[in-house]
C-alpha cells in the first residue's frame, strides 16, 4: 500500500511538490529552489538562481501520461475529488490525500488527519507546482479552498 502514499509513506510538501513536478517535467527531479533572485536595495541582482535538474527517473513517458491524465480527470470529471477547480480559467491536474497522524502536542492530542492537495497549473504557457498541507484539517478536500481562492486571484 505504499506506492499509493498509503502506510509508512513520509513526505514533506516541498518533496511532494518535487515529486509531481517531476510527473510532468519527463522524470527530471529538479533542485527546489523559493527566489528567482537576490537583488540589493538599488535593484540590482546580486545572484540569480536556476533550475537544476539534480537526477532523472527512468520511466516511460507512456506511464507519466497515465497519471497526468488521472490527475486532469480529478479536476475534470463531475466525480473528481477536485471538481471544485474546474471552473479555474487554466488548466489544472491534482490530487487530494488524506493523512493519518495523531500527536500530543503539549498534553493535547490532535487526531484529526492532515489535508493535502498538490499538482499543477498552466498559467502564461508556464506549468507551476503546488502542495497545500493543513495539518490536522481534516480529508484531502479540505485544502480545496486554499487553492482554489489562489487561481482565481491570478
Amino acid at each position: 500500500n505504499t506506492n499509493i502514499g498509503q502506510g509508512l509513506v513520509s513526505v514533506t510538501p516541498i518533496q511532494m511538490a518535487v515529486s509531481v513536478s517531476s510527473i510532468f517535467n519527463g522524470g527530471k527531479i529538479m533542485k527546489p529552489y523559493i527566489v528567482d533572485n537576490i537583488q540589493d536595495q538599488y535593484g540590482n541582482v546580486l545572484k540569480k538562481f536556476q533550475p537544476e535538474e539534480v537526477r532523472k527517473v527512468e520511466i516511460e513517458d507512456k506511464n507519466f501520461q497515465i497519471i497526468r491524465d488521472s490527475m486532469e480527470k480529478a479536476v475534470r470529471d463531475s466525480d473528481g475529488t477536485l471538481r471544485k477547480l474546474s471552473s479555474i480559467k487554466y488548466k489544472v491536474w491534482g490530487k487530494t490525500g488524506t493523512a493519518t497522524a495523531p500527536v500530543e502536542i503539549q498534553g493535547k492530542q490532535y487526531d484529526a488527519p492532515h489535508a493535502w492537495v498538490t499538482g499543477v497549473f498552466e498559467y502564461k504557457g508556464k506549468k507551476y507546482t503546488f502542495v497545500i498541507n493543513i495539518a490536522h484539517g481534516g480529508w484531502g478536500e479540505g485544502a480545496l479552498d486554499v487553492i482554489k481562492g489562489f487561481l482565481e486571484k491570478i
